[in-house]
């Protein structure tokens, strides 16, 4: 049985390297010629130079640079709150608490990610995404510290595997490690006997092992350290793959890569249609431009001359430098070349703005020259929304394949550590009744996108609003001014903190009408007692002949 499990192993595995090849030549060619990051593998190049191939043009990877940090930038950055907690169902969202008890749940989520490798992640691997296609992270809980960790994994150490949804729920990842971090981490004893003799021996010597996770297979629990609930939905196994050997099995409650493709076809499960990829022709063109824009400046600074041959062995072309002859015909004069160096550089300027389009470098220079140029909000987010729109399909693929993962991971690992505040009793009910907790993302990106859409509409309904009070103001009666301006601050991106529960605007109102109806009342105390101190005079005596009072006393 347990040799059977081992040669379904192998058999993954061997399908798993067979399906990434296709990928790994247009990898080597773009590490090769702007993304040298990734040139190097520790287990394969473990003795190779880091020393990157001498360029003549470095744009495309400047250009891979300022859009993966403009890209994280935007989207998740470390100073600033993006990401939203919410319940799909809104009267939920309308209890007392909730949206609180939401709110402070999103801090510590947010403090989290600050001091695991998060962000340093997201660093790391968002470049990956763009020059690769496929980018990933893996995320361990490390229960010493009570934290979760975050590490970026190399596209040369990561293989994957989708499930008939196109999600990737099959992930192997080899682990470059020395005999004695196996033992520390597996135990000695776990090891295969020749890597045991091998941390007895030689215990910083590294080897390659693979890490399997997949959907849970109970069969592989039988080779698990300690016990194991067979309830989690995905299975971990360690792998020595020199040794045939199940070092050690796990499980995991969600599964711990977060994958990317920056986009894909339907038959692939890695990414394929990058700005990496697209730019390779024109790296190659601007880097042969570059090289002969140098040649042909040396060429023009130092042009080839024409020389008579009296003058061989004296013909020095220096500044200030005297060569004198007999002759008036006899001149010194450079070679024609009919080169002109300006049509040069204007060609090698347009190549370079190819470049930075594949990577949508203007987009996150527009966006910094709007808030230089100090444009109202308004302006900028007009400007802004429609040029952002072309990213939309990326940003939202990267939400889906990348951050919302990682939050609701990160959420239920807080949450079974206990380490989130106490939810309210409505939240209590409602996560035991299957509600789902939706993540908005609301990074500057998404915040430009969603405000562009949304705003402009509440804007024209304001416009309405006030045509329509010239009209009828009886027309009013249709809007409930309290839900339109609800929505109008949450989509100024205004925190929850701020925004009152509608049980504590209900007292408010209640309060105030409370106290108008006290004021009116003293009001009315106060004109009666005046009147009466006006008349105390007039009450001792009788009422005169033919007056209302005199009648009234007469019928009385």
């Amino acid at each position: 049985m347990k040799e059977k499990l081992i040669e379904e192993l192998v058999s993954l595995i061997s399908s798993l390297e067979q399906d990434r090849k296709p990928y790994e030549s247009v990898w080597d060619e773009v590490t090769d010629n702007f993304y040298s990051k990734r040139n190097f593998y520790l287990p394969t190049n473990k003795n190779a130079s880091r020393k990157p191939d001498h360029k003549y043009s470095s744009r495309a990877k400047r250009a891979s640079h300022i859009a993966s940090k403009g890209f994280q930038g935007y989207t998740a950055d470390r100073r600033a709150d993006w990401l939203q907690l919410v319940f799909e169902d809104q009267s939920l969202m309308g209890m007392y608490g909730v949206q609180d008890w939401l709110e402070t749940s999103q801090r510590t989520l947010l403090a989290h990610f600050s001091r695991s490798g998060f962000y340093e992640s997201l660093a790391e691997a968002i470049p990956d995404g763009m020059n690769l296609g496929t980018a990933s992270i893996y995320s361990e809980e490390n229960v010493a510290q009570a934290r979760i960790v975050f590490k970026a994994r190399h596209p040369r150490a990561t293989w994957y595997a989708e499930n008939a949804f196109q999600e990737v729920d099959i992930a192997m990842d080899e682990e470059y490690m020395s005999f004695r971090s196996m033992a520390e981490r597996f135990g000695v004893e776990n090891l295969h006997q020749s890597w045991q003799q091998m941390a007895e021996r030689q215990p910083f010597d590294n080897q390659t092992i693979r890490h399997i996770v997949m959907p849970m297979d109970e069969r592989y629990l039988q080779f698990s350290s300690g016990p194991k609930s067979k309830k989690m939905p995905f299975v971990s196994i360690w792998f020595d793959h020199h040794n045939r050997h199940i070092i050690d099995v796990g499980g995991y409650w969600e599964f711990p890569y977060f994958v990317w493709r920056y986009d894909k076809s339907d038959a692939e499960v890695y990414g394929s249609s990058c700005p990496g990829f697209e730019v390779i022709d024109d790296s190659y063109v601007a880097n042969q431009m570059t090289r002969t824009r140098i040649a042909l400046g040396n060429l023009i600074a130092d042009p080839t001359m024409i020389v008579p041959e009296e003058l061989e062995g004296s013909d020095f072309i220096l500044p200030g430098y005297h060569i004198y002859t007999t002759r008036r015909d006899q001149k010194i004069e450079p070679v024609p070349l009919g080169a002109n160096y300006p049509i040069t550089v204007d060609n090698e300027d347009r190549i370079e703005q190819a470049i930075d389009a594949h990577f949508n470098v203007p987009i996150y220079q527009m966006l910094q020259q709007l808030e230089a140029k100090n444009k109202t909000a308004t302006e900028v987010i007009e400007i802004a929304g429609e040029r952002v729109a072309l990213l939309g399909p990326t940003v939202g693929r990267y939400e889906l394949d990348v951050l919302q993962p990682a939050v609701r991971r990160s959420f239920n690992l807080l949450r079974r550590a206990g380490l989130l505040p106490p939810p309210p009793r409505a939240v209590m009910d409602a996560i035991e009744q299957g509600e789902v907790l939706k993540i908005e993302f609301v990074g500057r990106l998404s915040q430009i996108q969603k405000r562009y859409y949304k705003t402009d509409g509440i804007g024209q309904v304001f416009g309405y609003i006030g045509a329509i009070r010239e009209v009828n103001p009886d027309a009013l009666d249709n809007i409930d001014f309290d839900a339109l301006t609800r929505e109008s601050l949450e989509n100024a991106g205004a925190p929850a903190s701020v925004i009152r529960e509608k049980e504590d605007v209900a007292k408010i109102r209640e309060n105030r009408i409370q106290q108008q109806q006290e004021i009116l009342q003293k009001q009315e105390q106060m004109a009666t007692a005046e009147r009466l101190a006006t008349n105390a005079d007039k009450l001792g005596k009788r009422p005169e002949n033919g007056s209302p009072l005199e009648a009234m006393g007469r019928q009385a």
